[in-house]
């Protein structure tokens, strides 16, 4: 059953501003379902003007926001609307920014988000941006979107009155193919200042005096949350945006040995790969893995032989720590619980494979393996290889709730939370099994797809972010 393991004092009372205006969308309609913008306007708001006011203010040199303007369309829950554009910067790369509210009306043209007091940016990790890794969509074989598989977090927070944001990291724009020298140099801090921006643009198009964000940040995304949540504690008050911070399942620092000498030996690879000229870590398998599960998961495997395409993907899904072996983060990591025979995992427990197929078709191809090497030296402690954004952790003074999940970094991330100065510091790890039977537990990606997600850890994230 999952716990709740109280790691310093509750919280001693909730902070409750109003915000000052909310953001009206008046948006030209292609379809119902999928309605694109025309323009930049979002409303009674300039989204490029917003956005060139914050880079300015954060000293980053941008260009405006995508030709596409901001898109929008209508989710399946009623009453929900999830808008996006993007922010391009003047070196040619981009960020994805997302946003998942109530409103009010119904349509491109008459739809305007709902006045909410609280607000939560979403950051993904690896290999996923926003919408695959917290709001499964269908995609066609031509990538198109259609509408969401199930309830997911940003629509059950929306629905709970939350004005859910959510960022795609620049390196998640790259296609198959594409130069990835661009990524050279591409860390931490990178991502880092990218989701800074991220919510600040979101905080300012809520409107001038809103009131601060709580931030959800998964697996790589946790550690570029603690970058961006230390950064955020340096700041002036007025400038800061941060009302709580949530990582989830993932770890910065360790206290055990054999942690640290395998982000070690993880770092060496990853600097001797970019030393040769190799910048990007390729994740193209996973997406193809995916699209023939889908597709023919009965067929033969052209990667795995003797497996079907359905049980290749499963391999990849549930024993996650036999592809990163001998240097997997956790013992028997894994994305999703599988069932097992004899054979390997035949089956997944917790999440539903026809989703979790599609997940992984949805793949990003390309993660910058600075990123990576940051992570990891950040891990590994060693001064040679030292990083300094695993040096401010003490800056962070928010709120903090830590969720893990048993089979996936689990346990291993409370460490990491115990280095901030949070006042209020809680952890929320689900465990299912026993210690010794880690490798059946609840997964790492089983956080955000499995059916049972919402009781076992959504609403725990809910409720800490509506009393901080």
């Amino acid at each position: 059953m999952p716990h709740s393991a109280l790691i310093s004092p509750p919280a001693v009372g909730a902070r409750r501003f109003a915000s000052w205006f909310s953001v009206f969308a008046a948006l030209a309609a292609a379809s119902p379902a999928y309605s694109l913008g025309s323009g930049d306007e979002m409303g009674l708001l300039n989204v490029r003007d917003v956005v060139l006011s914050a880079c300015a203010d954060e000293g980053i040199d941008c260009a405006g926001i995508g030709a596409d303007g901001v898109q929008s369309r209508a989710l399946q829950d009623g009453g929900l609307r999830h808008y996006q554009f993007d922010v391009k910067f003047s070196d040619g790369s981009e960020i994805g920014i997302h946003r998942v509210v109530k409103v009010n009306g119904s349509g491109a043209l008459t739809a305007q988000p709902a006045a909410t007091l609280q607000s939560v940016m979403l950051a993904h990790g690896d290999v996923w941006s926003f919408e695959p890794a917290f709001m499964p969509t269908a995609h066609s074989g031509s990538g198109s979107v259609g509408s969401p598989l199930a309830s997911s977090l940003p629509e059950m927070l929306a629905q709970d009155d939350f004005d859910v944001w959510g960022i795609d990291f620049g390196w998640t724009h790259l296609s198959a193919g594409a130069d990835t020298s661009v990524l050279a140099g591409w860390g931490v801090d990178r991502d880092a200042r990218d989701l800074t921006l991220a919510m600040t643009v979101a905080r300012r198009i809520r409107g001038l005096g809103s009131n601060r964000m709580h931030l959800i940040a998964w697996s790589r995304g946790g550690i570029t949350g603690y970058a961006a949540a230390s950064l955020d504690g340096a700041r002036p008050g007025f400038s800061r945006n941060l009302r709580s911070f949530i990582p989830v399942d993932i770890y910065v620092e360790s206290p055990y040995a054999a942690q640290r000498a395998k982000a070690c030996t993880r770092l060496a690879a990853n600097q001797a790969a970019m030393a040769g000229g190799v910048y990007a870590n390729d994740s193209t398998l996973i997406g193809l893995l995916g699209q023939w599960a889908v597709s023919s998961p009965s067929g033969a495997s052209p990667v795995f032989p003797g497996f079907t395409n359905a049980l290749a993907a499963n391999f990849v899904a549930a024993a996650t720590y036999a592809l990163l072996a001998p240097n997997e983060p956790t013992p028997f990591y894994h994305l999703f619980a599988g069932t097992w025979d004899a054979t390997g995992p035949v089956g997944l427990t917790y999440s539903d494979t026809a989703r979790v197929y599609q997940l992984m078709a949805a793949a990003s191809p390309y993660e910058p393996l600075q990123l990576m090497a940051d992570s990891d030296a950040a891990t590994c402690d060693d001064p040679a290889t030292d990083v300094a954004f695993d040096d401010r952790l003490a800056a962070i003074r928010v709120p903090l709730l830590y969720v893990g999940a048993a089979g996936g970094f689990g346990a291993s991330g409370v460490f990491t939370a115990a280095q901030t100065s949070s006042a209020i510091r809680q952890s929320h790890v689900v465990q299912l099994d026993t210690a010794a039977n880690s490798l059946y537990d609840i997964g790492h990606a089983d956080i955000f797809h499995a059916r049972s997600a919402r009781s076992l850890f959504w609403t725990a994230m809910r409720d800490f972010m509506k009393a901080n």
